[in-house]
């Protein structure tokens, strides 16, 4: 992983952030020990378990919402899917969900929640279970807290469960078996994966400036300066769920009432994805001429789709075009979009040279160390989700009182 910073800011700036991420490290090595998903281990059991039960299934679905999903999901796009296999996520409620849940005997269901008790993931079980042909506890695994609901459910029904560690949050459990199921059942080389995030947290120590430094040090910059929206700009099939797992992360951690100190901030920095080039003809013209409140993160690939264009007679006016692949044109857009919008908005890039697991365990790690890194340049905690709890309450009000309008 690259941050791209220099080229758009001048002298003067680059300096002074450069000699902020210098006094950040000091206090930042002192500290990020004791961030929980910096601690995760390789989950062995996990390993073995799918280990021995490999060719019984080709299809695995992995039920969950929000980091539960969203993680499982970057990896896999990341990677691709090999051929033989198929992977389905079930992160919603409704009709668009049923024929994942329906019963098939060659399939692994992977019910995830760190609670134990998240609505959807539970209303979703219940209709698997309602359409269940087998048993149960030969197709379905849970992985889960330490205690809750699905816990308990798993250990009464004999069900295989994994541990999400406590002092691991949800959005940042990539790395445990959340993430590391499907990547188990895809056979991935999870030792690589491992490796990549472990070379993040020695670049932490060792590099100066780092990248999740510089990236926390950047947008916490703009946003004291009202760069209010991080416009998530993606030139990479490969990593758009990615930057959708990225768009959770940095909103649920960083948007936050009260700080440290107890006093209400209402911070936060709202993360808007856009995908190249296809959003150039829907969001441009707002992000050139609206309001000047954003920062742009673009974000690149490996390159892919090396064919050259040959373009004849009857495409003369676009001659321009030809000799070059999808790719390179991509490129082009790329380039030219960020030179249009460094007119009057900061921007900055994130480039990746290859899609190997070793490459995602990189990424992913720098980008959930940058997400706490500017917590701590905020004085929040990056690790809760206190926001979230009254719509959870209001849901069981209205279902409790059947007070359904439809």
């Amino acid at each position: 992983m690259r941050l791209l910073y220099r080229e758009f800011f001048d002298k003067s700036f680059i300096n002074s952030i450069e000699n902020e991420c210098i006094r950040l490290k000091k206090r930042i090595t002192k500290t990020f020990g004791n961030w929980g998903f910096s601690l995760v281990k390789k989950d062995t059991d996990l390993v073995n378990y799918f280990e021995s039960q490999k060719g019984k299934w080709n299809r695995f679905v992995q039920i969950g919402m929000g980091g539960s999903v969203l993680g499982a999901q970057a990896l896999c796009e990341f990677l691709s899917v090999p051929k033989g296999k198929s992977i389905e996520f079930v992160d919603d409620i409704g009709s668009s969900c049923v024929s994942s849940l329906n019963y098939s005997p060659n399939t692994c269901y992977h019910v995830v929640s760190k609670s134990g008790s998240t609505v959807e993931t539970i209303a979703n079980l219940i209709y698997l279970i309602n359409h269940f042909k087998g048993n149960p506890d030969k197709q379905i695994i849970i992985s889960t807290g330490s205690s809750g609901f699905l816990k308990e459910y798993a250990d009464n029904h004999n069900i295989k469960r994994f541990l999400i560690p406590d002092n691991v949050g949800g959005r940042y459990s990539l790395f445990t078996p959340v993430g590391m199921a499907a990547a188990s059942f895809l056979e991935y080389d999870i030792d690589k994966i491992f490796a990549g995030m472990n070379r993040a947290l020695e670049n932490l120590i060792s590099d100066t400036p780092a990248s999740p430094y510089l990236l926390a040090v950047i947008t916490s910059e703009f946003l004291r300066k009202n760069r209010r929206n991080l416009v998530l700009f993606c030139y990479s099939e490969r990593l758009l769920k990615t930057v959708y797992w990225f768009r959770q992360l940095w909103a649920e951690s960083l948007g936050k009432l009260i700080d440290r100190d107890g006093n209400q901030v209402r911070t936060g920095q709202t993360p808007i994805v856009a995908q190249g080039t296809s959003d150039q003809h829907s969001q441009i013209q707002l992000y050139r001429e609206g309001p000047l409140d954003k920062l742009f993160c673009f974000f690149r690939g490996p390159a892919d789709h090396d064919e050259k264009l040959h373009a004849g007679p009857d495409f003369d006016r676009f001659s321009y075009l030809s000799g070059h692949s999808l790719n390179e044109i991509k490129y082009a857009e790329y380039s030219a979009t960020k030179d249009s919008l460094a007119e009057h908005s900061p921007v900055i890039s994130i480039e990746t040279d290859s899609c190997s697991e070793q490459s995602f365990g990189l990424l992913i790690m720098n980008l959930m160390l940058a997400t706490a890194i500017t917590g701590e340049l905020l004085n929040i905690d990056a690790f809760n989700q206190p926001g979230v709890e009254l719509g959870k309450q209001l849901t069981k009000s209205i279902l409790t009182k059947n007070e359904i309008r439809l």
